[in-house]
């Protein structure tokens, strides 16, 4: 649709109408050699494709304006995809040295860039469309044709989510599809949702509401993993991809996604392009980005709101009132079910927040940055100021100590049946421990959970390798079918394919060393296809000795832990189990060398251990299973098969 004017020519009878283009600039702000190779190997050549660019060149008389530091100027118009984006419309460079800042300031930064891209127009920009992106988002081929159907539609103010997705992951995808277009990336919707889904970033993972594994300090998203095709979103705030501004501030007063619907769109309803077939936005985000935020144990909705009632304004809340769908098939029967289930999630922490949202005026993050990027500026024009110092925040990180073990024949004979008698009452036996011995509270769920599973299961897969090992030997006094394996088994491909020929499992429960589960990830890749759909994976790892893992242990947390199908993760442990731990493994394997005198040390240390480990498992068993522990000393995973 294109609008029209009349035109009054006072020496003819009637009025002609010459259609007139809306004009539409696309803003991107970007600064940093490394940003701008980034413009021109992702988010340019996905912008050329014929959905995008093209389509929205063909009904608006369009601009691109590139916000970076004048120094990058000749980069840019040098870069071989705006040479192909000038087909399509102008090239405009805008410079925004004086608001460069500290790395800790960049929402100062990126705020003031977005601004100067359309406040240079003055009022004119009433009459523009703005439209925006980053550097590193990459959209699906046909996402501006679905935008353009909106704005022929009347809407004003119009947003949609981008998804953060690990970037060594799909770069050589796109590096491919890149090289064989020509330059252009053109990826369908669903081929990009599939590349998405398989590559949800560490941080999307953290903040998802069904995967109970590890978590992250700030929570400003809310995912639901429906199915291994599906996933559906809330995100506080939504990314705002198009305007026509009401009005045209010369300055900003607030970070622009804390308070620019407020400030440029304020009487225009908002409309989400929530569904990933219309428009499908891509965000790279490098492996380890923002890996000092995450943590294990599951997401707390009392920490999430209160997190969120300090910073988040009714732009932002606003937001969470849309439900987005991320999807590489068609919609499952499910799907009713899994909205109700994450609109439910968010409205208890809804529940928990302050009454007010923050102002987005004179908020107090933004009051602080403003002073403080001033200060920097000035110390770089003194040439005092290093790019290297911190001046505000720092890297977050919890430095958990690992705790270190503490630390003993006829007549032989004796002595040991009668201890065993007592120690059989007391202690019971492996894996189903009684109430005194100090592995009872990691061992009780991990018993009670494959107890629950065998009923179901006719054939069960069992890994193992580690020493001296809890469970996995007694697995067949509940699963009749058992197969035994080894770690390194699922790797080798003659061993996997036996497997698989044995297969496929009901179940697999795996008992793993410290190092085994760091490789965990891999094994359970291999591992996948050789169970049923619907089956389930157990993991169980103690901590022993140095094997020990921290709140942000990053290997576990990338390495360790599944990226596939719908995990929970459970943590047990307590200082006084831990110490019970310590000092009963110690005297085990002193007494595994035989004597009298070993023996008894035993017994002394049993008896002394007991009333420890008595009140270590019970403070283990009434603590938060989502909640890791300084002093843990298991974890339990299980994982059910999509």
């Amino acid at each position: 649709m294109e609008l029209s004017t009349v035109e009054i020519h006072p020496n003819r009878e009637s009025a002609t109408e010459t259609p007139v283009r809306l004009k539409a600039r696309i803003i991107i702000p970007v600064w940093g050699a490394k940003y701008v190779a980034r413009l021109d190997t992702a988010c340019l050549p996905a912008l050329l494709a014929p959905g995008n660019l093209p389509h929205l060149a063909e009904r608006f008389e369009c601009e691109l304006v590139v916000v970076t530091e004048a120094s990058l100027f000749a980069n840019v118009r040098a870069l071989p995809s705006i040479r192909l984006a000038e087909k399509y419309c102008k090239l405009k460079l805008v410079a925004m040295d004086d608001v460069l800042s500290h790395p800790s300031y960049y929402g100062y930064t990126i705020t003031h860039s977005l601004y100067r891209g359309f406040t240079d127009l003055g009022e004119a920009a009433k009459d523009v469309w703005c439209l925006f992106l980053n550097a590193d988002f990459i959209l699906a081929d046909g996402a501006y044709r679905a935008l353009v159907a909106k704005i022929q539609a009347g809407e004003r103010c119009i947003l949609a989510p981008s998804y953060c997705t690990i970037e060594e992951n799909v770069r050589p995808a796109f590096d491919s599809h890149i090289a064989a277009g020509g330059g252009v990336l053109a990826l369908p919707p669903r081929e990009m949702a599939s590349l998405i889904l398989d590559n949800r970033h560490y941080t999307v993972r953290a903040k998802t509401v069904n995967w109970r594994m590890y978590k992250i300090d700030h929570v400003d998203q809310l995912y639901y993993v429906v199915d291994r095709d599906t996933l559906l979103c809330k995100q506080i705030p939504i990314a705002v991809v198009a305007f026509r501004p009401e009005r045209v501030p010369a300055e900003p007063v607030a970070f622009w996604d804390y308070g620019v619907l407020s400030e440029i769109c304020p009487s225009g309803p908002l409309c989400v392009l929530g569904d990933s077939d219309d428009f499908l936005m891509l965000e790279l985000r490098a492996r380890r980005g923002m890996a000092d935020w995450l943590k294990l144990g599951w997401l707390d909705k009392d920490e999430i709101a209160r997190h969120l009632s300090l910073w988040s304004t009714s732009d932002q809340r606003r937001c969470a009132d849309f439900t987005l769908l991320l999807h590489r098939a068609g919609l499952p029967p499910t799907l009713p079910s899994a909205m109700q289930a994450l609109d439910e999630y968010w409205r208890d922490v809804a529940k928990r927040l302050s009454p007010q949202p923050r102002d987005h005026r004179n908020h107090y993050i933004w009051n602080r940055i403003v002073p403080l990027h001033r200060e920097w500026r000035a110390s770089q024009i003194a040439g005092a100021g290093s790019a290297g110092q911190r001046t505000l925040g720092g890297v977050f990180a919890d430095a958990i100590r690992s705790f270190a073990g503490l630390g003993g024949n006829d007549m032989y004979r004796w002595m040991r049946e009668l201890f065993g008698g007592i120690y059989g009452v007391l202690f019971g036996r492996l894996p189903e421990v009684g109430f005194l011995h100090p592995q009872k509270a990691d061992l009780e769920p991990v018993v009670a959970l494959l107890k629950g599973l065998a009923a179901g299961s006719r054939r069960a897969l069992c890994i193992w390798t580690r020493p001296r090992p809890a469970v996995a030997p007694h697995l067949s006094q509940w699963i009749a079918g058992v197969v035994d394996s080894e770690p390194e088994a699922l790797l080798e491909e003659k061993s996997w394919a036996e497997l698989g020929r044995q297969g496929p499992f009901d179940f697999c429960f795996l008992e793993l060393s410290r190092a085994e589960l760091i490789g965990f990830e891999r094994l359970y890749l291999r591992l996948r296809p050789l169970m049923r759909p619907g089956g389930r994976v157990v993991m169980f790892y103690q901590t022993r000795g140095l094997e020990r893992i921290g709140m942000r242990d990053l290997d576990v947390i990338h390495h360790g832990l599944p990226s596939a199908d719908l995990p929970e993760l459970e943590f047990r442990g307590s200082y006084l189990s831990m110490l019970a731990q310590s000092f009963w493994e110690r005297e085990q394997e002193s007494v595994e060398g035989g004597g009298t005198l070993a023996l008894l040390k035993l017994a002394v240390v049993a008896a002394l251990t007991a009333p420890l480990a008595a009140i270590g498992n019970w403070t283990s068993s009434i603590g938060d299973p989502g909640r890791i522990r300084p002093a843990c000393t298991s974890l339990l995973l299980q994982v059910k098969i999509l």
